[in-house]
């Protein structure tokens, strides 16, 4: 990234930070620009990090404030998605959160790891989710007449 943007003239200076002190730097908003990683659940709730009330205290290290989007993320981040007659709705609250956010653009995603996983039909109970895949390992089991 640093070599992309040398070449249309933009000159950055690396700094790295330990864990603790960028996060310090994040939450007092002293940066120019930060590269990041996150881990998301699969549970669509965007306030701590776009909401306007997340400003002081909480992810919204860019100081990202939209009033449209407070109120799609307030109407959206309730919708019981499980229930077929609210999950189209649903998908309307986030198509318009993504297409506003595309346009404002508080961050640049830069990409998204993909992974595959694979788990044998004979255990029982298991729950993957997208941050990892081991998440309930505890509460697996094999049926008796599959061992």
């Amino acid at each position: 990234i640093q070599s992309d943007l040398k070449r249309i003239g933009v000159d950055v200076q690396l700094r790295a930070q330990d864990g603790n002190r960028m996060s310090g730097l994040l939450k007092e908003h002293n940066f120019e620009a930060y590269m990041y990683g996150w881990f998301i659940a699969t549970k669509v709730d965007p306030k701590p990090m776009f909401h306007s009330t997340s400003v002081k205290g909480r992810y919204n290290y860019v100081n990202y404030m939209n009033p449209t989007i407070d109120a799609l993320i307030d109407r959206g981040r309730v919708m019981n998605v499980s229930d077929p007659k609210i999950r189209e709705d649903a998908m309307a609250v986030w198509a318009a959160y993504q297409a506003i956010m595309r346009n404002d653009q508080p961050y640049t995603m830069l990409y998204e790891p993909r992974g595959l996983v694979g788990i044998n039909k004979k255990f029982v109970n298991v729950r993957v989710t997208s941050l990892r895949f081991l998440d309930n390992v505890h509460e697996w089991w094999i049926d008796e007449d599959a061992r």
